[in-house]
């Protein structure tokens, strides 16, 4: 029952604070095929598989994984091309039976993170251009 309690507690408290709606953008020069290919490769080695794929569209999620108080987490990346120009976001979602909480990466993730350092470092190298993160306003 206390368990119950404590995530309803965490669940209203995530509700009741909105977290900011971060994105990334690169600059890239390289084909859309030869970026997805590259990308793909680092997706599998940091556990997470591709669930939609087309020729300008890319998401990747790894396996939900229980956490805390009943919690299961799953890391997913989205990117997206137009022109020269990819855009990426990173997020975590969390859910329980009754709530579901998506919360973005914003660039200060801790290095230990790989499912995010590794995919975001490829990028930069693959485009040969420095990830930009900025908030979105809401």
């Amino acid at each position: 029952m206390f368990k119950l309690f404590l995530a309803a507690l965490a669940a209203l408290t995530i509700s009741g604070c909105i977290p900011p709606d971060y994105q990334y953008k690169a600059s890239c020069k390289v084909s859309n095929a030869v970026l997805f290919e590259r990308l793909t490769s680092v997706f599998v080695q940091e556990g997470l598989q591709i669930k939609q794929v087309t020729s300008n569209y890319l998401q990747a999620e790894s396996t939900p994984v229980s956490g805390e108080h009943g919690f299961t987490k799953t890391n997913i990346w989205v990117i997206s091309v137009l022109a020269d120009t990819v855009t990426l976001k990173a997020s975590t979602q969390n859910k329980l039976p009754n709530y579901s909480g998506v919360v973005d990466v914003d660039g200060t993730a801790k290095k230990d993170v790989t499912w995010y350092w590794n995919v975001r470092r490829e990028i930069e190298s693959i485009c040969d251009s420095k990830v930009l993160v900025f908030e979105r306003g809401q």
